[in-house]
């Protein structure tokens, strides 16, 4: 389906509000709670410790591939629209240098008694929560810390459009080619419409929306119930008889035209669990991402979670918030215990 430059254009911009994780993390232009300096150990690098950590070779990129499924980059890993992630949080992913230079690494994901008893005479470090990924690649942390807003050059990287041109400009951006694999497959996946798996819509109609809204009804992240329900429920087209939708019909509307069928939500399922994904079984978001409070996401960021997040967090394993990096959604949980001093 071909839509009209303006809408692709939007469409572009929209798939990257995600800096995450989901995450770009997945991230970026993000409004971040204020952290003091002593409780954040990324935020005393200094730009000589960041540079250091670029411009190493990693000697076991298909064993990290591999772990995540993620044998062929260039095949697009998200499939149905429901599906259940697995995802090792009983191990993390450290960086054992082989040679004392401190040129050559490879990565590893480890539980304690695994790392205590690994042969590593060069020294092994920390360098995110979670199993390794394609994205744990050092040139991926140097990006991640030395480029905080990534809204701008990934946003061109979208304006693109063709899939090659974006994972070069991602190339370009600093990512390593697989992590950029990940991203692209990540926002094509966010960009397709709703009743493909995608949050094309929403994402349409909330492009300048504040990343945390504290009160909100409708919520792509909420759980639509048990696992058994998620995998039986079918994709649902979200049409509307309303040729001319108001905000009245529901929080996500746009005018029915031939390039968008299905654009809005009627306010009777505003309270209905929309989110059938899961990760090891359980729901993809935290209550916390979908319940009024402080840190409760937008709508754009709530459906990029469910429907993008629980692949992209497995195969890049890496993200801001895995690496004790602060991310600008607000957010909890951000590890303060990793200190990527060891360029």
């Amino acid at each position: 389906m071909k839509f009209p430059p303006a809408i692709q254009a939007l469409t572009a911009s929209c798939c990257f509000i995600f800096v995450t994780a989901s995450e770009l993390a997945i991230e970026q232009g993000r409004q971040a709670a204020e952290v003091e300096l002593v409780d954040d150990p990324v935020a005393k690098l200094t730009n000589e410790q960041i540079e250091k950590l670029r411009g190493k070779t990693l000697t076991n990129p298909e064993e990290l591939r591999a772990g995540v499924d993620f044998h062929d980059p260039s095949k697009n890993p998200y499939g149905k629209l429901w599906y259940d992630t697995r995802i090792d949080y009983s191990r993390n992913c450290y960086v054992i240098y082989e040679d004392a230079d401190k040129k050559r690494y490879k990565l590893k994901s480890l539980n304690e008694e695994e790392k205590d008893t690994t042969d590593a005479p060069f020294g092994i470090y920390l360098t995110h929560k979670g199993a390794c990924g394609v994205c744990s690649n050092l040139d991926d942390l140097y990006v991640y810390l030395a480029k905080p807003d990534l809204t701008t050059p990934v946003r061109r990287c979208a304006l693109r459009q063709i899939g090659s041109l974006v994972t070069s400009c991602l190339r370009e951006v600093g990512f390593s080619e697989d992590c950029s694999m990940i991203w692209y497959w990540n926002t094509y996946n966010t960009g397709r419409m709703t009743h493909n798996g995608g949050c094309f819509g929403v994402c349409f109609m909330h492009i300048f929306s504040p990343n945390n809204q504290p009160i909100g009804s409708y919520n792509p992240c909420k759980p639509r119930g048990n696992a058994v329900e998620m995998e039986d429920r079918t994709p649902e087209t979200l049409n509307t008889l309303n040729p001319n939708p108001t905000a009245t019909a529901g929080e996500l509307c746009l005018p029915s035209r031939a390039w968008c069928k299905g654009c809005c939500i009627p306010k009777s399922r505003q309270d209905d669990g929309l989110c059938g994904n899961t990760i090891n079984g359980r729901p993809a978001c935290s209550s916390d991402q979908w319940q009024n409070g402080p840190q409760r996401l937008n709508p754009c960021l709530q459906c990029d979670e469910c429907r993008s997040g629980p692949i992209f967090q497995k195969v890049a394993g890496r993200t801001r918030r895995a690496s004790g990096i602060k991310s600008a959604i607000d957010r909890p949980g951000v590890p303060r215990d990793i200190f990527h001093t060891y360029g």
